[in-house]
């Protein structure tokens, strides 16, 4: 997670991030930016202009301007490589079942996804309105640190499908098309990038729920790979 957080903002001088003062192998030390977090402003007009100019920022500074693309085989190939250090992990205390849940929910998404080519890019990870505070009409983007190389558009789908606000799987599906429509510089969202999605989310909740400091992993994940499975049934 560190080494993630450093790299992305060493890479691309992120000048919407708190500003990275100093850093090493596994510390870093930021800029304290104080500002209110942008959910929490009571100005519905103020929020929707912040969120728009934010979004447009970072997606074209660094989810486009860091696109690369890899065959599918390749993106499955770093997908499983990833999920399968994590699960083997001993130090983590999971079910076995639901490992082999979570592999059989992963090759249902790659045999349901028809992209010869995926676009992968930096990716904040966590990009929900929670992390993006506001102080005198400066906007900051905070808690870089579950950046990682994933399917480009997948800060789009975090932020506007509400998916970190509780949101069930069908309904940030529905704000995502309905969000992003509008916006002229996001492709049409077909049902490759739902799974796509889909597949990045499941990854990202992997890396998140899956740890040393949990008695038992794995409890949000059994939920979700549940809900994707009706999703794709559906």
């Amino acid at each position: 997670y560190i080494n993630n957080d450093i790299a992305v903002r060493t890479e691309n001088k992120l000048t919407y991030a708190p500003q990275l003062l100093k850093f090493g192998k596994d510390w870093l030390e930021e800029e304290y930016f104080e500002g209110t977090p942008i959910n929490r402003v009571e100005s519905p007009s103020k929020v929707k202009e912040h969120l728009e100019n934010i979004f447009e920022y970072h997606f074209k500074t660094l989810n486009l301007k860091n696109l690369k693309s890899f065959k599918k085989n390749d993106y499955v190939d770093l997908v499983n490589t990833e999920i399968e250090s994590i699960t083997t992990n001993n130090k983590i205390k999971v079910d076995q079942c639901l490992i082999e849940e979570i592999k059989n929910v992963f090759s249902l998404l790659f045999s349901v996804l028809n992209n010869k080519d995926i676009k992968v890019s930096w990716t904040h990870g966590d990009f929900q309105q929670a992390n993006i505070l506001i102080a005198k009409g400066i906007s900051k983007v905070i808690d870089w640190e579950a950046s990682e190389k994933r399917f480009y558009m997948y800060d789009a789908f975090t932020l506007f499908s509400r998916i970190r606000e509780g949101e069930t799987i069908s309904d940030a599906i529905l704000n995502f098309r309905e969000a992003v429509g509008p916006i002229d510089y996001v492709k049409e969202v077909d049902e490759n990038t739902i799974t796509l999605l889909l597949i990045e989310e499941l990854r990202f909740n992997v890396n998140e729920t899956f740890s040393v400091n949990f008695f038992e992993s794995g409890t949000q994940t059994e939920s979700l790979c549940n809900a994707i499975t009706t999703y794709i049934d559906e």
